[in-house]
């Protein structure tokens, strides 16, 4: 062997060693991502809940939104305390059965199952979002979005359902289910009106 062999040969290895060693640091906080799957996005009306400050006796029964194909929300993910995916836009889509099912744009896959994976949701969709969150280790729905809550102004008119739906913010905490029948993790968001 040639020196010119010897050394192409040592460089192409601690090439190698130094690419898998880079890839290897960039995410030293990432588990192994061999759990990871796929999603699948449920979203619901919770209703709305009694604040406790506002007595009445009023009971809310059957004022549910309904969700129709072309509504958007925005989805976070956040592991280990920071935002995995931030404000992915989700749009119903109606399937051939009438079911909705809620999609990222095209060209977003989403994935999930980490351990200490959080999910978060509000709904209508706002195309900015700087500053109206606040991730933590572990939080409620109304804690991660409570900039967003406290400075949500709905529109005075609101006599179209359109003009409703745009004022009427709503969040949740999702909860995963793992191996899903089509081997997705279904996220599961029950959302509360705020």
């Amino acid at each position: 062997m040639t020196l010119k062999q010897i050394l192409i040969i040592t460089f192409g290895m601690a090439a190698t060693l130094l690419v898998a060693s880079c890839s290897q640091e960039e995410y030293p906080d990432m588990p192994d991502d061999s759990g990871a799957r796929q999603l699948r996005i449920t979203v619901t009306d919770g209703g709305y809940a009694a604040d406790g400050k506002n007595g009445t006796r009023a009971t809310e029964n059957g004022y549910v939104t309904e969700f129709t194909a072309g509504d958007a929300c925005g989805l976070y993910i956040v592991r280990f305390g920071k935002i995995a995916y931030e404000n992915v836009k989700l749009i119903a889509t109606a399937g051939t059965d009438g079911v909705l099912s809620w999609q990222p744009e095209e060209d977003v896959i989403l994935s999930g199952g980490y351990h200490a994976e959080q999910y978060f949701l509000y709904y209508p969709y706002q195309p900015e979002m700087a500053n109206k969150v606040s991730p933590m280790v572990t939080c409620t729905d109304a804690e991660f979005f409570k900039s967003l809550i406290s400075g949500w102004q709905p529109a005075a008119d609101q006599s179209t359902y359109a003009q409703y739906t745009a004022s009427d913010l709503m969040t949740a905490k999702g909860t995963a289910t793992k191996n899903a029948a089509d081997g997705k993790l279904l996220l599961t968001f029950s959302m509360t009106h705020r």
